[in-house]
């Protein structure tokens, strides 16, 4: 009798512990759901383009008058995410640009700024020390979203900015570049009409995998290849690179380079025959096709079609003939595929050409650099530098010019110069604005070594 009374005491506590149990499991699973709701964090799995967004949390959005909206409240908008974080120097630079999309689609549009790793006082004060070399950046006045990564994992991305644009009914609408992002684009989908926007679609395999292993990657672990060569169409998995990695153990140099133009490609190849500097002439029906456009939201179309990678490697002792072998290499590829060749001309150009008109002091302080609307502002600033900037600008308003830093100044050398747009279309003005710090243009012509990038002629 008295084993049967224990039998139902256990039988008992078993049945209470059970209850007490999956009432705490209960609690815990409420507590767990109340926590996903407040933050905006879920078990859900990447999106892709049609997908419906689940109703989240923007928590804590800063520059909105509603600290927590969900999804749902942007019902009826075009909603565009922008990822961005303060180390990417594009991302700061578009905010003015999304400012006015912003502005112009005010009852259509919301723009939201997601910085998923960095609080707002750790982006402010990277920000700030970035100030001292570009004028005019800072935090936008967007509503933002700091340090909330369930974003991230909702729309996985490896390179910045990165946008995704949600409709009006809640479905993913693309995931695409910032240039994307235009207001031109914006209205094109206000209006119900169909958008090609290119897919940006990030690499997520081993960072270092291309770099490490190339194009050629041996097939046989132990036997390693002494010479070859290998050119690929980019896919969106490969980075940017360039390696140029000699290997004095296996005795090769091998050189590799992704996300390339057939123009830039071709500079590489013959850089070592060019003159000081090196200038490039594309003479082919196809021009369009062989550099990268710079009208931006042509890019996507462009590039799936005309960008490639290269891969070369060598014996080391035999390094000295890697550029020839690449002139050899490319011009037997492109002469099938495109019908072109690239190949060393002498030929006159135009060329400016920077010297010192007087003696000049070093400006101390510290550098800073402004680009204002209709002016380039430069304050003790190292004139190595100037002169990079200066030799872009006046080989894209003089294309097929070549600019020569005759100086000779040192490396910290620093000046303060200020050059309106204007001075750039006009040669003379610039030469009058550098006069004023001690500094001369002088423009020539003169016979130069040139690449030039030719259909090839069809022997009839």
């Amino acid at each position: 009798m008295a084993s049967s009374r224990t039998h139902n005491y256990i039988l008992d506590m078993k049945s209470q512990l059970i209850v007490l149990f999956t009432r705490l499991m209960i609690i815990i699973t409420s507590i767990m759901v109340s926590s996903y709701k407040s933050s905006g964090q879920g078990n859900y799995n990447p999106l892709k383009i049609g997908d419906k967004v689940p109703d989240l949390v923007f928590n804590k959005l800063k520059n909105y008058p509603i600290e927590n909206p969900t999804v749902s409240h942007f019902s009826g908008k075009l909603l565009v995410l922008d990822f961005w974080s303060s180390s990417c120097v594009n991302c700061i630079a578009a905010f003015p640009k999304l400012e006015e999309i912003q502005r112009k689609f005010d009852d259509q549009v919301q723009v939201i700024l997601i910085n998923a790793t960095e609080d707002e006082k750790m982006a402010f004060q990277r920000i700030q020390k970035m100030k001292r070399y570009r004028q005019g950046i800072g935090l936008s006045d967007l509503p933002t979203l700091y340090g909330d990564s369930s974003w991230k994992r909702l729309f996985p991305h490896q390179t910045m900015p990165h946008h995704v644009w949600v409709d009006k009914f809640g479905y993913v609408k693309a995931i695409t570049h910032g240039y994307n992002t235009t207001e031109k684009n914006i209205q094109t989908v206000l209006n119900d009409q169909n958008i090609a926007v290119g897919v940006k679609e990030d690499s997520f395999i081993e960072p270092n995998s291309i770099r490490d292993d190339g194009l050629m990657k041996p097939s046989i672990q132990g036997i390693l290849p002494l010479s070859y060569s290998a050119i690929s169409k980019w896919a969106p998995s490969m980075s940017s690179l360039i390696v140029i990695e000699p290997d004095t153990v296996n005795g090769f140099e091998r050189r590799l380079y992704t996300y390339m133009s057939i123009v830039d490609l071709y500079k590489y190849a013959f850089y070592d025959r060019a003159d000081q500097g090196i200038i490039t002439l594309v003479e082919s029906k196809d021009s369009t096709n062989l550099s990268v456009p710079k009208d931006k939201s042509k890019l996507d179309s462009w590039k799936t079609e005309n960008l490639y990678a290269f891969e070369i490697l060598t014996p080391i002792n035999k390094k000295h003939t890697i550029n020839d072998r690449m002139q050899k290499e490319l011009n037997s590829f492109f002469a099938v595929e495109r019908g072109i060749q690239g190949r060393i001309k002498r030929k006159k150009v135009e060329t400016f050409i920077l010297a010192k008109r007087n003696k000049s002091s070093t400006k101390g302080g510290t550098p800073e650099f402004s680009r204002l609307s209709n002016q380039l502002v430069w304050k003790s600033y190292p004139w190595s530098k100037i002169v990079k900037t200066l030799s872009s600008l006046l080989e894209d308003n003089y294309p097929g010019s070549l600019v020569i830093d005759a100086t000779e100044t040192p490396p910290a050398f620093s000046v303060d110069l200020t050059i309106k747009s204007s001075d750039l279309r006009n040669w003379r003005l610039l030469k009058k604005r550098l006069n004023t710090v001690g500094f001369d243009l002088i423009r020539n012509r003169e016979k130069r070594n040139v690449l030039v990038v030719e259909d090839i002629e069809v022997l009839k």
